[in-house]
C-alpha cells in the first residue's frame, strides 16, 4: 500500500462497501465532511484502484441457478500452470470464481448452474482439457456468509 489512507478514506470505504448507492450528500452527512470532499475522496479511491467497481448483488437462486458447486482441479504442471488454466476456465460463464491454491489440488473453481445436467456439461468441458489430471466436485448445501458481506472496517473506525 504505497499511498497512506486516513480515517475519512477508511470510513468512506466501509460505507461504500455496505451500500454503494448512498448519495454523496448522505455520505457527507454521515461522515461529517463536505460533499465536495467526499466526491473528491471517492474519485481518488477509484483512481488509486481501491474502489474497483460498483455492482448489484443478485440472488441467483431466485432466477433458477440453484446448484452451487466447488470444483477442485489438479493440473499437469509439465504442460500448463494453474494460472494458465484458471485464465482459460474463467471464460466459462458458469464459473463464479477461480483460485490458484496450495495443497492437494492446484486450483479451486466455484460454479453456479441451474441443475445437475448443466453441472455435468460443465464438468465434461473442464475434464476434456488434456492438462487437467483430476477434478473433485462438492455441492454447497447452504451459504452462511457471502463475499459481499466481508467488511473488515465496519465498526472498527469511529467517526
Amino acid at each position: 500500500m504505497g499511498v497512506k489512507y486516513d480515517k475519512l478514506d477508511l470510513m468512506l470505504i466501509s460505507e461504500l462497501r455496505n451500500d454503494c448507492k448512498q448519495s454523496v450528500r448522505a455520505l457527507s452527512k454521515k461522515l461529517g465532511s463536505h460533499p465536495n470532499t467526499i466526491l473528491l475522496r471517492i474519485k481518488n479511491l477509484e483512481k488509486e484502484g481501491i474502489v474497483l467497481k460498483y455492482a448489484a448483488v443478485i440472488n441467483f437462486n431466485k432466477i433458477g441457478y440453484d446448484l452451487h458447486s466447488l470444483i477442485w482441479v489438479k493440473v499437469d504442471k509439465k504442460t500448463r500452470s494453474e494460472w494458465d488454466i484458471l485464465t482459460e476456465l474463467s471464460k466459462f460463464s458458469e464459473l463464479v470464481a477461480g483460485y490458484a491454491i496450495t495443497g492437494t489440488y492446484d486450483a479451486l473453481v466455484v460454479a453456479r448452474t441451474k441443475d445437475r445436467t448443466e453441472l455435468t456439461a460443465l464438468l465434461k468441458k473442464i475434464n476434456t482439457k488434456n492438462y487437467i489430471i483430476e477434478t473433485k466436485t462438492e455441492l454447497v448445501l447452504e451459504t452462511f456468509k457471502h463475499d459481499y458481506e466481508f467488511n473488515p472496517l465496519w465498526g472498527k473506525i469511529e467517526i
